[in-house]
């Protein structure tokens, strides 16, 4: 009996002991629906094939959804919305947080349920496998919470810190954070770094102090930032790292608790070497004003006053500083004319300036001068006041009409002159053409003056205008463009001229050229008859050398004989004396075969190198030239004259084995050196190897040398030093030589 009722009485308390479980289960359920349903946090329930099994209201709410059903049995795995990888690990039953974008366009694209949303958000998923008591996987639960505003927040202080970097590193001040004892800086721009030549990493973290030339300036500054908490435009020398000492201005905040200042530094380095410099420009202005030799009026433009006048304004009107400042124009009867005065005064309102007007001036005994006004209104301290240049021109002025007068008496010259005269203006324009024109090519001035180049060039010279341009314009290097120049008539009748050519330069820049074109027609034809008889002679002389070299040698044959049959020492005197002659003969008949052409051909223009006798140099002898791109005008037979100084050097110079060839520039013209280190020539016999028959060999060599030069105005002498060498120096003016 007593089992049963302890029996019945377990039973009781088992009973007692379900209904209480099951109670408390019931409660901990409404409180986790509770929870579930009422948590802002979205969730999801999966079973454990991944079948959406519930949601919570948060859940719909973030999610559009109007209908649970409507979603239920939706597969967690085929979300498109879960990354790839985050899908392959959740099927490794991981549990996983992550943040991603939600596209609920793509949700309606593919029709996966019905949302009312559009649009992307960015979400915040933790997803947690659900495991029953032995580990199986029973389900998945999801939590999701919308982070997208916290993104938006998260992405515009990173732009907000993107800007507030950018501002910092790229302001035009210098900006830095340090610690005030100055033992470490703790932040700095890019205008800093710039200033103190350093690095970033030479600088974070290193002592500040080091950038005060001074530190007696920042001992300052530390007082005045402990005091007041503050410093605004506290000037200071700042240092660099090369040791340059930049002048700066700096306002600084302290953080007292932290022991810490940030400020901004202003380098103004270039303001006060602009400062200085405007210290010294206005002092020279003072200097220039005062000392200028043009006079100089500084006039008040409100009442017309005089402010300031300089030396030359007081000297040229013969008064003094005290009779001219505060009085005007009218006051001191400056001014001749008062209405001139008042169109002036009319036009610098108007204008604001005006250059180079004329007035008649009144000094202070009466005389009169013409003087010329420049004048500018400028502002002095927001005042407007007249800056005037007073020039007197009176003698300039009568030195105009001088010329003036000279000019009518030279275009009179021009207009009367036999050559034909023609200026280019700048574009190679006739600008005038001389009446002569008429009757040297049969052209009306009036019919050249203005044409095109091109016209000109083609019509009268036969030329394209480029050939025409480049001839004229290497002609004015020399003065002569040519000389027997054939042009054309109007009628196509050929005409000779000498073409000769200035410059036209005006404030010292060319702006044209004169041509001056002398018919010589006459001349040529003169010339040319005196050629044809030059050839004539040539030939006669030829015939004439070379019978009378059969005879010298008919001559030479009879003396070998009569020296053979001849025993009488003074027949054989004699007949030595024969043969010397003979010999002297065939050296002169020789002579005249090389120099027949001299003087028969028009000079031209040679290279000095190409006509030094370079491959005639005998063996033991030092040729040394320095004469690269000069070129000299000179009859054609030139390389004579140097293979004479070459024959000179060998036979007379004894023991010579150099030659140096040099030339030198000067104000008059170019000096040829010829020199030698051998015997050298005598001072009593350096004019006498120029004269004709002087010497040991022929006596001719030195004296054509000479005139050959002598046939275009080019002089040689000897001036060397007997005992050390020859020197000859070939003197050719200026016009007779170019260099390139």
């Amino acid at each position: 009996m007593s089992r049963d009722i302890s029996f019945a009485i377990s039973t009781i308390d088992e009973e007692d002991h379900r209904k209480s479980a099951e109670i408390a289960l019931k409660e901990s359920e409404a409180r986790f629906k509770n929870i579930y349903s009422s948590s802002p946090v979205a969730i999801e329930l999966y079973d454990e094939h991944g079948y959406l099994v519930d949601i919570n209201p948060s859940c719909a709410a973030l999610f559009g959804i109007q209908s649970v059903a409507g979603v239920k049995g939706f597969r967690l795995f085929d979300d498109p919305n879960i990354p790839r990888d985050i899908l392959e690990r959740i099927k490794h039953d991981e549990t996983i947080r992550y943040e991603s974008e939600f596209d609920f366009d793509l949700v309606n694209r593919l029709n996966l349920y019905r949302t009312s949303r559009s649009g992307t958000i960015t979400l915040d998923t933790l997803i947690t496998p659900i495991r029953d008591a032995g580990h199986t996987v029973t389900g998945y639960l999801v939590q999701i919470i919308d982070i997208s505003e916290r993104k938006r927040v998260e992405e515009a202080l990173k732009e907000s810190e993107k800007i507030f970097h950018n501002l910092f590193n790229n302001a035009e001040v210098a900006m830095f954070r340090s610690r005030l004892d100055g033992s470490e800086t703790l932040n700095a721009n890019d205008k800093f770094l710039k200033i103190v030549g350093l690095t970033r990493e030479e600088v974070i973290g290193k002592p500040s102090v080091v950038y005060w030339a001074d530190p007696g300036q920042r001992e300052e500054m530390v007082r005045r930032l402990l005091a007041e908490g503050r410093v605004i435009d506290f000037e200071y020398k700042m240092l660099s790292k090369s040791g340059e000492v930049r002048d700066c201005i700096t306002s600084l905040n302290l953080y007292r608790d932290e022991g810490i200042l940030d400020g901004s530094i202003l380098d103004i380095t270039e303001q006060k070497r602009l400062e200085r410099g405007l210290r010294e420009s206005e002092n020279k202005f003072a200097t220039v004003f005062k000392s200028n030799p043009v006079a100089l009026s500084l006039v008040s433009a409100s009442d017309g006053t005089f402010v300031d006048v300089n030396d030359a304004f007081l000297e040229n009107s013969g008064y003094s500083r005290g009779e001219v400042i505060g009085k005007t124009t009218k006051d001191l009867n400056l001014l001749i004319d008062t209405g001139e005065y008042e169109r002036m005064a009319s036009m610098l309102r108007q204008h604001k300036s005006l250059s180079g007007m004329e007035q008649r001036c009144r000094e202070k005994s009466g005389k009169i001068h013409i003087c010329r006004f420049s004048s500018n209104i400028i502002l002095m301290d927001d005042k407007p006041f007249v800056l005037s240049t007073i020039e007197d021109i009176t003698e300039r002025k009568g030195m105009e009409e001088a010329l003036q007068e000279s000019e009518a008496r030279y275009r009179g010259m021009v207009d009367r002159s036999t050559s034909l005269i023609v200026i280019f203006d700048e574009a190679m324009s006739p600008a005038y053409v001389s009446p002569s024109a008429m009757a040297i090519i049969g052209y009306d001035p009036a019919e050249l003056a203005g044409k095109p180049l091109d016209f000109i060039a083609k019509t009268i010279f036969s030329r394209t205008g480029p050939e025409l341009t480049a001839a004229l314009k290497a002609g004015m290097d020399t003065g002569v463009a040519s000389t027997g120049m054939q042009i054309r008539k109007k009628d196509n009748t050929p005409v000779f001229v000498d073409v000769y050519i200035v410059p036209v330069i005006h404030n010292g820049i060319v702006s044209g050229m004169q041509v001056s074109m002398r018919d010589v027609t006459e001349r040529m034809k003169a010339e040319n008859a005196c050629r044809q008889a030059n050839r004539q002679l040539k030939l006669m002389t030829s015939i004439t050398r070379h019978d009378i070299l059969n005879k010298v040698s008919i001559i030479r044959g009879y003396m070998v004989l009569a020296e053979k049959m001849c025993s009488d020492p003074c027949l054989a005197d004699i007949c030595g004396k024969m043969k010397s002659a003979v010999n002297a003969i065939e050296s002169q008949i020789e002579f005249t075969r090389i120099y027949q052409d001299l003087g028969t051909h028009e000079p031209v223009w040679q290279d000095l190198v190409e006509v030094l006798p370079s491959s005639h140099l005998p063996p033991g002898i030092a040729f040394n030239v320095d004469l690269t791109g000069i070129e000299i005008f000179a009859d054609p037979m030139l390389e004579k004259v140097f293979f004479n100084l070459l024959d000179n050097s060998i036979r007379h110079g004894q023991h010579a084995t150099a030659i140096t060839v040099t030339a030198r520039q000067s104000d008059d013209g170019l000096t040829i050196l010829w020199e030698d280190n051998g015997a050298g020539i005598p001072d009593d016999e350096k004019e006498k190897i120029f004269e004709r028959g002087f010497g040991k060999n022929t006596g001719l060599g030195m004296f054509l040398a000479r005139e050959i030069l002598s046939l275009t105005d080019i002089s040689i002498t000897e001036t060397g030093t007997p005992g050390k060498g020859a020197r000859f120096e070939i003197f050719v003016k200026k016009g007779a030589y170019r260099i390139s």
